[in-house]
């Protein structure tokens, strides 16, 4: 690991951050108009965590990009 560019990695860890961001901006406007609306369970989670849940999940993603493609080299 001692090779491992940290340019490289911040951008493999920022693209899918990137990415989901920019998902966001279009899926917010119709939260209000359908999501809302929709009969969920008991135990869905509430609305406010999807958003940083969303990030935690996007990180290994980066994450393993920069890692595999250090292990091939």
């Amino acid at each position: 690991m001692k090779n491992l560019k940290i340019p490289a990695l911040i951008f493999s860890i920022s693209l899918p951050l990137f990415a989901g961001f920019i998902g966001s901006v279009f899926t917010a406007p119709a939260i209000g108009s359908w999501y809302i609306t929709l009969i969920k369970p008991s135990w869905n989670p509430p609305n406010w965590l999807f958003a940083p849940v969303w990030a935690l999940l996007y990180y290994p993603y980066g994450n393993r990009v920069i890692h595999c493609d250090y292990h091939k080299s």
